[in-house]
């Protein structure tokens, strides 16, 4: 399933928002579906965007986390 820029853009704009807020979107489009979206988002911006591309990170870290560690 393909997860929309705006999905992304809410996940990275506050990444220690709520843990709920963030497993209803990982519910709503799989695991790895989210996590490869974040990757990929943070691996386009990270010489232009630096902190960007670790908010990515945080949020895909908080996602295993929370997935048992997938």
């Amino acid at each position: 399933m393909l997860v929309s820029p705006e999905v992304v853009e809410r996940l990275v704009r506050d990444p220690e928002q709520p843990i709920e807020a963030v497993m209803a979107e990982v519910y709503a489009h799989g695991v790895d579906a989210l996590i490869n979206a974040l990757f990929d988002e943070g691996l386009r911006v990270q010489h232009d965007d630096p902190d960007r591309a670790i908010a990515c990170v945080r949020v895909i870290d908080r996602i295993r986390e929370q997935a048992g560690g997938r």
